[in-house]
């Protein structure tokens, strides 16, 4: 499950919309996450935490493949909060499915976390999630490495799960993490843009061919984008239908046994391949949690480490 901002005309690909940098004086150092039974069993198996706003708790699900901390309507209508429509028809978004998803905003939010920590977001995007998220309390997702803001970096250890929020050297010494060398990585967006955004696409190898896979802990398996050079020549088999936050279903097929190597990682997952105009970074596709799953992810703006278990 993932949120992808579309451009404006003649502008440069805006990955979502922004959690801004004032969250960083109250979010704390480290976040406690967690993999809830429940969820997982409603197909929604990502790291996730329960926040209150304005009195109104629900889970939130933090995704790396977000540019955006995201809140769903139903949430905000639940909650109470204020919306500003001044950027309807001026930011707008896609789902993994491609669907398009018109964006309003509330600014001025703090959460509170379930031991007490708070974590601000001056402005978030909302829209209209699919009928599950409100029957699961799904509220939002929250972008982790916007959380982090200049200095620091988002430390997702997502075999724990756990976030901290902490200088990028720091993060890497305390999981002997890997750096992955700048020029192959692609950091799509900026902190420093007047809306913040940013999402990473790493280099990856695929039955010996070679492309580049979105992070993302927001999708529960690895998606390929149908017809691309990196799966050319593979098998696939029928599969079914897949659906995005806004519920549209896509249909996929899935190609088995995949060898995919990253980092310092190899793993054999079933993708999921399916057709989509929709590629942030110019992606291939992305890496999802059956993927990185085991990894743990140090995200900073012009920076990137992975550790991964073996």
């Amino acid at each position: 499950m993932r949120l992808k901002s579309i451009p404006r005309a003649n502008a440069a690909i805006l990955l979502l919309l922004v959690c801004a940098s004032s969250a960083i004086a109250q979010t704390p150092p480290r976040i406690v996450l967690r993999y809830d039974v429940t969820l997982a069993t409603a197909d929604f198996p990502n790291p996730a935490a329960r926040l209150t706003f304005n009195g109104k708790t629900a889970w939130f699900l933090f995704d790396t493949g977000a540019g955006v901390h995201i809140l769903a309507a139903w949430f905000v209508r639940a909650a109470g909060l204020t919306v500003d429509d001044s950027l309807a028809g001026v930011v707008s978004g896609v789902d993994s499915t491609g669907q398009a998803m018109p964006f309003r905003a509330v600014r001025g939010q703090v959460g509170q976390l379930e031991d007490g920590g708070l974590v601000a977001l001056e402005l978030a995007a909302v829209t209209d999630f699919a009928p599950a998220f409100e029957q699961f309390e799904i509220g939002g997702v929250i972008s982790p490495q916007l959380l982090a803001g200049p200095g620091r970096a988002a430390a997702l250890d997502l075999r724990v799960p756990e976030l901290w929020l902490e200088p990028f050297q720091d993060a890497v010494r305390r999981l002997g993490a890997v750096r992955l060398p700048r020029q192959r990585v692609r950091f799509c967006g900026s902190l420093d843009e007047p809306i913040p955004n940013l999402v990473f696409a790493i280099p990856v190898t695929v039955s010996r061919r070679q492309g580049v896979l979105l992070l993302d802990s927001g999708a529960k398996v690895t998606k390929l984008v149908a017809n691309r050079a990196l799966i050319r020549g593979v098998r696939l088999e029928r599969g079914g239908e897949t659906t995005g936050i806004s519920g549209t279903p896509q249909p996929y097929s899935v190609a088995r046994s995949l060898r995919i190597a990253f980092a310092d990682s190899n793993v054999t997952v079933d993708s999921r391949v399916a057709d989509t105009s929709n590629r942030p970074c110019g992606a291939d596709g992305l890496l999802g949690l059956d993927a990185i799953g085991r990894c743990a992810l140090v995200l900073a703006q012009k920076d990137l480490a992975i550790r991964c278990a073996r």
